[in-house]
């Protein structure tokens, strides 16, 4: 199952594809959401076979105002108890969830996002090329991030080719479908 939930995410993976040539900060922003979505997924269906020597189940989180915090072995057994609990979930969380050396990939999704590299290095840069590089930059930053993420935390590898992200297995997929159709 978590195959097939994950793989859904081949449209945004094909998105940031098609919206990085011309604008990247976009495509950056979309990088980091598809992380974000794949490691919740990836706890969302695997939750009862994750070994908690590997994931830090204690981690405490405010699902709503006037509850107790919770965590996510307080989430084992009821799958809206955990879809509340990661929903509640910033990257930041999920960092320490799965153990992830300290601050990995939510300080750059978090410079992204709230706009705050934009501000600190790009705001008195008037030169649109200069910019457009910077914001290249950040994307390729974020892209390897993606795969490294892939490799390490949800099981189902993403590649780059010819500059376009997809899962592994789809490729794979595909490229046998295109040699049959040669055969």
């Amino acid at each position: 199952m978590t195959q097939n939930l994950l793989l859904r995410e081949a449209h945004s993976l094909s998105a940031i594809s098609k919206l990085e040539p011309a604008f990247p900060y976009a495509a950056t922003l979309l990088v980091y959401t598809v992380i974000e979505r794949c490691l919740k997924i990836y706890l969302l269906t695997n939750i009862d076979t994750l070994p908690e020597k590997i994931y830090n189940y204690q981690i405490p989180i405010q699902i709503s105002n006037g509850r107790p915090k919770m965590t996510l072995a307080d989430c084992r057994g009821s799958r809206k108890l955990l879809q509340s609990y990661l929903t509640n979930c910033p990257l930041g969380v999920l960092e320490k969830i799965y153990k992830i050396r300290p601050s990995r990939y939510s300080p750059a999704r978090n410079g992204v996002f709230h706009s705050n590299l934009y501000i600190d290095d790009q705001l008195d840069v008037e030169e649109y090329e200069i910019r457009n590089r910077m914001n290249h930059d950040m994307l390729r930053e974020a892209k390897r991030h993606l795969i490294e993420a892939s490799d390490l935390y949800f099981n189902q590898r993403i590649i780059e080719t010819n500059g376009l992200l997809q899962f592994a297995s789809l490729a794979e997929k595909d490229a046998s479908e295109n040699d049959n159709q040669l055969i």
